[in-house]
């Protein structure tokens, strides 16, 4: 009889059984795209669902159904995406390897190839660069496979013209976080000044943090560089970076080329990243293409509104903030930062 009754209590006590699948993890991902806005319907069906042990197929069927018509939804979606085509090549294994030393990571436009191609081997003759991983070529126009093997890139990724060179070191960041090589090297295709980079480039060592291979200039908190007007944008990436406010002025390096380690990347989260990636591509109407409003010169003004990718977006202020936070974001930026910082 005892066990008899024991047989029932556990009965009575046990739990219903669980689709082992963490719906809640699933949906709040999903949730955070731009796109989910033109099914919120569905969302608000699936997130009721969250909280629904399934006892029946019949249920089970019903979430993945909805879950399926989330996705079809975003891919449908007018907006643009963050995903872009990507080319690889035949010694891409050289990218997977994690003791790999460093990246080259160029962001082109229409730069003249042979001014490209000739000023890659000059970095690539370095020695601090010579044993280069792989080089990362992103391109905001279609290159033709021998192009690509012409300037010996081993990923060639289209991107959309916006967003500026930020946009492709961005992009690089977060489809390498977890597999970063010892340092990374982000450049202009043409690269800029190469005879100062490469003079630079001699201060580099192993334990260098962050070396700056532009132009340094002091900057306020407010303002910064060759843009007359309030770039408002700048208090608010400095406190994401740091966690504090900005207060005073700070050294900036300009043209978006820097050598970086793994640890400096990896000192802010994958989500940080993603989120100052969707403000570069943020579409007209959102209030980043409002900023340019605090600029006094009409003519930069009249340039940035010339500015329109393949989707007939214009770009925003946004792209010019980023150049000039870098070292924030990096934390290189204190009267000691041309020197370079080590880790």
């Amino acid at each position: 009889m005892l066990c008899v009754r024991e047989k029932k209590m556990h009965q009575e006590i046990k739990k219903p059984r669980v689709v082992p699948i963490n719906r809640r993890r699933l949906i709040r991902l999903l949730l955070r795209s731009r796109p989910y806005q033109t099914c919120r319907a569905s969302c608000t069906h699936i997130r009721k669902m969250s909280n629904i042990r399934f006892h029946s197929w019949g249920r089970r069927a019903v979430f993945y159904i909805l879950i399926a018509f989330l996705f079809s939804c975003v891919a449908a979606s007018s907006s643009i995406s963050l995903a872009v085509p990507r080319k690889t090549f035949a010694n891409e294994y050289a990218c997977l390897q994690a003791d790999r030393s460093i990246d080259i990571v160029l962001s082109y436009f229409k730069e003249d190839l042979n001014a490209v191609r000739s000023k890659l081997e000059l970095l690539q003759s370095h020695p601090f660069v010579a044993n280069s991983g792989c080089v990362h070529l992103y391109t905001k126009l279609s290159l033709a496979d021998d192009d690509a093997f012409g300037l010996n890139a081993t990923v060639v990724v289209k991107t959309h013209n916006m967003g500026r060179e930020s946009g492709a070191h961005l992009h690089y960041i977060l489809a390498n976080y977890n597999n970063l090589p010892r340092h990374a090297i982000f450049l202009q295709a043409d690269v800029e000044e190469i005879d100062h980079v490469l003079i630079v480039l001699n201060q580099a060592t192993a334990q260098m943090g962050f070396l700056g291979l532009g132009r340094w200039d002091k900057c306020s908190c407010d303002n910064c560089n060759l843009i007359p007007g309030k770039l408002v944008r700048m208090r608010e990436i400095w406190a994401l970076a740091t966690g504090t406010f900005c207060l005073g002025d700070f050294q900036a390096n300009f043209r978006g080329q820097m050598l970086v380690s793994r640890e400096r990347i990896n000192r802010h989260r994958p989500d940080f990243y993603l989120l100052l990636r969707r403000s570069l591509f943020a579409q007209p109407g959102h209030v980043l293409h409002e900023d340019d409003r605090y600029i006094e010169d009409t003519d930069f003004k009249r340039f940035m509104r010339t500015v329109v990718d393949s989707h007939g977006a214009h770009d925003s202020l946004f792209g010019h903030v980023m150049e000039r936070m870098w070292t924030v974001i990096f934390d290189c930026y204190g009267e000691e930062a041309p020197e370079g910082c080590l880790d």
